[in-house]
């Protein structure tokens, strides 16, 4: 079993991307989920470990899912997160349904990209 589950630290950098991202001060942030500043600093640089309750408020407020701040510890370029940020900015208003056929459209067009691009 390794030594470290939770790659907090990855999970942190995430968490502070999404704040970012979204213009919120860590201050404002921290104010509306009901965690000190001094403590979701800690969660940010990934020196803290906290609590499944902290990690589904936190995830919560921004808008993120559990299994992307736990599952996919390993480091993002700048190149991947632009390209998340964009596709996020695509997804983010859409209903569940357009989400599922804007994926299946994606899907479709990955699986052909060769043909496209010759």
């Amino acid at each position: 079993m390794p030594d470290k589950i939770v790659d907090y630290s990855a999970l942190g950098e995430k968490i502070r991307h999404k704040r970012l991202s979204t213009g919120l001060s860590m201050d404002a942030a921290s104010e509306k989920i009901g965690l000190s500043e001094s403590f979701y600093g800690h969660v940010e640089r990934g020196s803290r470990v906290l609590s499944v309750e902290t990690l589904v408020k936190i995830a919560s407020y921004l808008d993120l899912s559990l299994d992307y701040l736990l599952l996919e510890s390993k480091p993002v370029s700048d190149c991947d997160k632009a390209l998340h940020m964009e596709l996020d900015s695509i997804f983010r208003d859409k209903s569940p349904s357009q989400r599922k056929y804007l994926l299946n459209i994606f899907r479709v067009l990955a699986d052909g990209i060769d043909k496209l691009h010759q």
